[in-house]
């Protein structure tokens, strides 16, 4: 049985991701997090990007693999593709859907064993994965959205700093 040290450590970066993200967010006025960056996403859409998600992206491509080693992992559908359509939900609505989707996706990844971690699917952007490598880069995906996240959250504060802007 091979050795997956990170495992565990990723699977707490998932779990923890919503809480943390609650944490910096929700205490803050709404026209900062729906004011979009540069890339035209907001910290909302980042929220609604890993919420609307990880049905998918978790459940659906591990539950696909352990059903049958080698099996194709579904893709996201184009309709998830698009964070807008969320712009319409209260935050804390959102925040919610996305702890509790969250909480389902976990309790799967929990269970998995190490001996499972090896299965591999096959991914159609990138070809073979196995379940360790999903999870490895749900984790790193996961902290590359919440750096995003806090990048436009710290964004509009900057200006108002005064000459404490000479620190980062």
């Amino acid at each position: 049985m091979p050795d997956h040290p990170l495992i565990p450590g990723a699977i707490e970066v998932l779990a923890s991701t919503p809480a943390v993200m609650r944490a910096m967010l929700a205490p803050l006025p709404a026209s900062l997090i729906e004011q979009p960056g540069k890339g035209g996403w907001s910290a909302r859409d980042v929220v609604a990007h890993l919420a609307s998600r990880q049905s998918i992206a978790i459940a659906g491509r591990i539950n696909a693999v352990l059903a049958q080693p080698g099996a194709t992992m579904p893709g996201v559908p184009e309709s998830l593709m698009d964070v807008a359509q969320y712009r319409s939900q209260p935050f804390a609505e959102l925040l919610s859907e996305f702890e509790e989707g969250r909480a389902e996706a976990v309790a799967l990844l929990r269970n998995v064993t190490p001996d499972q971690l090896d299965r591999r699917g096959l991914h159609h952007g990138v070809g073979e994965l196995t379940i360790a490598e999903v999870i490895h880069h749900l984790a790193f995906h996961d902290l590359v959205h919440v750096s995003q996240a806090a990048q436009l959250a710290l964004s509009p504060l900057e200006p108002l700093r005064g000459a404490m802007r000479v620190f980062r």
